[in-house]
């Protein structure tokens, strides 16, 4: 039983994430963004597409050895898998996750189109 609800789980949090991935639009490039962490500031380095997140390097990170790093690569393994930031936070490493988040959304927002291509207006 446990089994099965573990697998309903997954399924739901996969369509979810990809749902989310059909609206979300990025400027492709390198993104810098800042978060709060347990120890202090925590700073990504993220790259995007035009539709997805495809690599997230650590600039900058306080966070306690092993836990905190140990963390930080499980949050963005598991991000780098979905390709957008709808992933859990990491139990037991809470304020290192929600840093990873802020840092992660920072850098995204930077990243979002401001107008996406089927609004622009063309020239007559």
């Amino acid at each position: 039983m446990k089994k099965h609800l573990y697998v309903i789980f997954c399924a739901l949090a996969c369509a979810s994430c990809l749902s989310l991935r059909l609206f979300e639009r990025y400027e492709e490039g390198l993104w810098a963004g800042t978060g709060k962490g347990y120890r202090g500031a925590i700073r990504l380095l993220v790259e995007t597409n035009t539709t997805s997140i495809i690599n997230i390097e650590v600039l900058e990170s306080k966070e306690d050895e092993p836990a905190g790093s140990t963390a930080l690569e499980e949050l963005i393994s598991r991000t780098l898998e979905t390709g957008c930031a709808g992933v859990d936070a990491i139990s037991g490493a809470t304020a290192t996750s929600e840093g990873f988040f802020a840092a992660l959304n920072d850098a995204l927002a930077k990243a979002k189109k401001q107008t996406p291509l089927a609004e622009k207006t063309l020239p007559r």
